[in-house]
C-alpha cells in the first residue's frame, strides 16, 4: 500500500508575492543559514561557510538557492567550492565584504564585487559567475578584475527603474564615495561624488556598514571607531551622484580607536526610518537605535533617536532588511538571530525580539559579525521585476497564470508554448498534453525606464497520478536506494529535510518529496523497506589434516548457494589446499565469503621412551606433531596413579621430574584429549619408558 501525506501551504502574503527572491536564501556567520518562503523563515543546517563578518547570497528568481560567498570562496548550491571559485579578493573580516549582481538582461551572468579589509591593497574587485558552467552549478569564469584602489570594507547596491545596477564604494581618507553603474553592456563608471565630510585616519576607521534605501533615494554609510557617525546622503537614481550630506551620531561612545561604536545599518521597508547597531567597549553594552531619516537635517535626525533596545550580554552586529519586510539582527557568537518585526512603525513598536530565531541544537552553528548583502532594491515591491507563475497542481492541464504584480502596466502578451496566445493580466490556458512548455510574458510598463519586460520560464505539465518516486519497495542494505525526481527549474524539499533533487534513501521507512516548479506544487511518496543481507561466516583460515575430511557450512537454510568448487548446497566437504568461496542469495540479497584451507600432517606422534640425562638427545616427553591438535588436556602418571605432570600447552614437555626432583627410571602412563581440525574431540592414551 502506498502511503500517503498531507502538507499544508500558506497563501503567500502581499509582501512576498512582490518582493523577488534573490533574497529567499541566506548563509552567513558560522555555517548559519536561513530560507524565507510563504509566510515562514527555516533556519538551515546545511551550509559549510565559516566567516566573521561579510558575505552575499543569491537565489534565482524562483528563490532556488544559486551560490553564496565568504568574499575569498564561492559556494554553489550542493554546498561545495564552486568551480575556479577560490581567490576572490574579498576578505572575511571585512564588514561588508561582497554583493552579488546578476547582469541586467541575461540569465546567467553574475557578478561578485568584492572589497579587502580596512583600506587593503586589493581595493574594489568584480569576479563573474556563468551558472551555466559546471553542468548548472556554475562557475567563476572571470577573476578580480581590478575596479577602484583604497576603499572602505563596505558596499552595496541598488537598481534603478531600468533594471540597471548602481554599486556604491568609498574611497579611504576622502570626501569620495564611487558609484558603478552594471548594464546589459556591462560595468561603466565611477561617478565620484565629493561630499564634503573627509573620513580618514587609522584603518579601523573604515569599518561599519553602508546601505542605500531600497527605492534607491538615500545612502547611509556608518563610519565606526574615532569617527562614530553615520552619513546620510541624497541618491539620484537616474545619474549616480550622492548629495545633501546630513551627519548625526548614536552618542554610546566617545569616539576612539579603542572601540567600535556604530556598527551595523538598515533602512525600514518604507525608507523613513534607519536603524543602526552599535557597541561600547567602556560601557559593555550594545545599543539599537532607531532615527526619522525623513526629517531634513542631521541635528533634526539625530534629535529623532529613539532606543529601542540596550543590552548588556551581547555584541550586536549586522542589521539586513529580509523579502518578508523585517529585520534581522546578529549577534556576535549568538546560537540565534534577533528580529525587528514592524520596522515601520516608530519607537518601540517596530516590537524588537531579542534571539526570536534558533538555529536549533545544532554545535558550531551560531551568527558571527555579518549577514549576506543583498541589491538592496529586492526590498522594494515597486522596483521588482515583473514576473510570474501558475496555480494548482502541476499536474492540472488547465492553468491559471498570474502576474506577481499589477501596477505600472500598460498591457501585457503572453505565448504559452503550444502556440496558444492571449492578452489578458490573468489568463487561464488548457493544455492538451504532459511536458514542458516554454511560456513567455511581455509587460509593456507605463514607468520611467520606457523598456518592457520579457519573462520566460519553462512550465512543466505533470502526467496524472502524481506516483513519480515509483511504487513501494525494498532493496537490500548494501544496494542502497537512490530516490529522486528531476524536474526543471525546481524546489526540492524532502521529509529528511534535504532540497537536493534526490537523496540516499539507508533506512526503513516512508519517504516524501513535494517539488515546486514555477507556482505548482508536485506531491508523492513511497515506503522502502531496506533488507539486510545473509550473514555468511566460514570462519578463519584453517589447517586441517592430511587424509581428514572438514565440512564447510554458508549457513542460512533454504537460501541459494553458489560455490567455486560449482556446488548449490549449503554445506560442502574439503580434504584439499585450496580458497573456497561461495555466493549466498536470499529473499534477493546477495553476500559473500571465503576461507583459504591448507593441509598438515595431524597424527598424534609420542615417543614410547626418553632419556632425560642431559645429552641433547630425547631429553625431553611430549607430543612431536602439534598441526591439528587445538585444546589439549596432557597428562602423565606413575605406577601408583599419581599424576606427575600436566599441561594444556601443546608444545610442552615432560622432562622426568616431579616437583623438582628426578623421578626413577620405570614406565609411566600418559592420557590426552583434545579436538582436532574437523572440531571432533579425540582421547588417547599409552605409556612411556624413562630411561637414564
Amino acid at each position: 500500500m502506498r502511503t500517503a501525506f498531507i502538507i499544508l501551504i500558506c497563501l503567500l502574503s502581499a509582501e512576498f508575492l512582490t518582493a523577488q527572491k534573490e533574497a529567499t536564501y541566506w548563509y552567513f556567520g558560522n555555517h548559519a543559514g536561513m530560507k524565507f518562503s510563504s509566510n515562514s523563515v527555516t533556519p538551515l543546517t546545511d551550509g559549510v561557510m565559516a566567516v566573521d563578518e561579510g558575505c552575499a547570497s543569491i537565489s534565482n528568481k524562483s528563490g532556488r538557492l544559486l551560490f553564496y560567498t565568504r568574499g575569498t570562496i564561492v559556494y554553489n548550491r550542493k554546498h561545495v567550492k564552486m568551480k575556479n571559485g577560490d581567490g576572490l579578493y574579498g576578505d572575511p573580516s571585512s564588514t561588508q565584504n561582497a554583493v552579488i549582481v546578476p547582469q541586467p538582461g541575461n540569465d546567467s551572468l553574475y557578478y561578485i564585487f568584492t572589497v579587502d579589509w580596512q583600506n587593503g591593497d586589493k581595493g574594489l574587485n568584480f569576479s563573474l559567475v556563468n551558472m551555466h558552467g559546471d553542468n548548472g552549478y556554475g562557475e567563476v569564469i572571470v577573476k578580480n578584475t581590478h575596479l577602484a584602489d583604497s576603499v572602505y570594507e563596505k558596499i552595496t547596491a541598488v537598481a534603478n527603474c531600468s533594471k540597471d545596477v548602481w554599486i556604491a564604494v568609498k574611497r579611504f581618507n576622502s570626501d569620495k564615495y564611487l558609484v558603478f553603474s552594471l548594464s546589459r553592456a556591462g560595468i561603466s563608471g565611477p561617478v565620484i561624488s565629493s561630499t564634503g565630510v573627509v573620513i580618514g585616519g587609522v584603518s579601523n576607521n573604515s569599518i561599519g556598514a553602508m546601505k542605500f534605501s531600497n527605492d534607491g533615494t538615500k545612502l547611509a554609510a556608518v563610519h565606526a571607531y574615532q569617527n562614530d557617525f553615520v552619513e546620510l546622503l541624497d541618491f539620484d537614481n537616474t545619474t549616480g551622484i550622492l548629495s545633501n550630506p546630513r551627519v548625526f551620531r548614536a552618542d554610546t561612545s566617545t569616539t576612539s580607536i579603542s572601540s567600535i561604536g556604530s556598527y551595523g545599518i538598515e533602512f525600514s521597508p518604507n525608507n523613513r526610518l534607519l536603524y543602526t547597531s552599535s557597541y561600547s567597549f567602556q560601557q559593555g553594552n550594545s545599543y539599537l537605535n532607531q532615527f526619522d531619516v525623513s526629517l531634513p537635517t542631521g541635528n533634526a535626525i539625530s534629535n529623532s533617536k529613539k532606543l529601542i533596545s540596550q543590552i548588556a550580554d551581547g555584541q550586536m552586529a549586522a542589521l539586513q532588511i529580509s523579502i518578508d519586510k523585517k529585520i534581522y539582527l546578529s549577534m556576535w557568537g549568538d546560537r540565534h538571530i534577533s528580529l525587528i518585526n514592524d520596522p515601520d512603525v516608530p519607537d518601540t513598536g517596530c516590537h524588537f525580539v531579542q534571539d526570536q530565531l534558533a538555529f536549533g541544537n545544532y554545535s558550531g552553528i551560531y551568527c558571527q559579525g555579518g549577514l549576506p548583502s543583498f541589491v538592496q532594491s529586492y526590498f522594494n515591491s515597486a522596483l521588482n521585476s515583473y514576473d510570474f507563475s501558475r496555480n494548482g497542481q502541476c499536474s492540472d492541464k488547465t492553468v491559471q497564470f498570474t502576474i506577481n504584480k499589477i501596477n505600472g502596466i500598460d498591457s501585457a502578451r503572453w505565448n504559452f508554448g503550444d502556440n496558444g496566445r492571449s492578452t489578458s493580466l490573468s489568463p487561464m490556458h488548457t493544455y492538451m498534453a504532459p511536458g514542458y512548455y516554454n511560456v513567455s510574458l511581455i509587460v509593456y510598463k507605463q514607468d520611467c525606464s520606457g523598456q518592457n519586460d520579457t519573462i520566460l520560464h519553462s512550465v512543466y505539465i505533470a502526467p496524472s497520478g502524481g506516483n513519480f518516486l515509483g511504487p513501494d519497495t525494498s532493496v537490500c542494505i548494501s544496494t542502497g536506494l537512490v530516490l529522486g525526481f528531476s524536474v526543471t527549474d525546481a524546489d526540492y524539499l524532502w521529509n529528511t529535510g534535504s532540497v537536493q533533487d534526490t537523496i540516499s534513501a539507508d533506512s526503513s521507512g516512508i519517504y516524501w518529496l513535494e517539488i515546486q516548479q514555477n507556482g505548482c506544487v508536485l506531491r508523492d511518496s513511497i515506503t522502502v523497506l531496506i533488507k539486510p543481507p545473509p550473514a555468511v561466516n566460514l570462519g578463519n583460515d584453517t589447517t586441517i589434516c592430511t587424509n581428514h575430511v572438514f565440512v564447510l557450512d554458508a549457513g542460512n537454510p533454504g537460501a541459494n548457494y553458489l560455490w567455486n568448487t560449482g556446488s548449490r548446497s549449503q554445506k560442502i566437504v574439503v580434504f584439499k589446499t585450496g580458497t573456497y568461496s561461495l555466493t549466498v542469495t536470499s529473499d534477493g540479497c546477495t553476500a559473500s565469503g571465503k576461507i583459504n584451507v591448507t593441509t598438515g600432517i595431524c597424527d598424534l606422534l609420542l615417543p614410547t621412551a626418553f632419556s632425560p640425562n642431559g645429552d641433547g638427545l630425547n631429553d625431553e616427553f611430549g607430543i612431536l606433531n602439534g598441526v591439528g591438535i587445538y585444546h589439549p588436556d596432557f597428562r602423565i602418571f606413575d605406577r601408583w596413579g599419581r599424576l606427575v605432570f600436566h599441561t594444556t600447552d601443546v608444545g610442552k614437555r615432560w622432562d622426568g621430574t616431579f616437583k623438582s626432583q628426578k623421578l626413577p627410571i620405570g614406565v609411566y602412563i600418559w592420557t590426552i584429549s583434545y579436538t582436532d581440525s574437523v572440531k571432533q574431540l579425540v582421547k588417547a592414551k599409552g605409556t612411556v619408558t624413562l630411561i637414564r
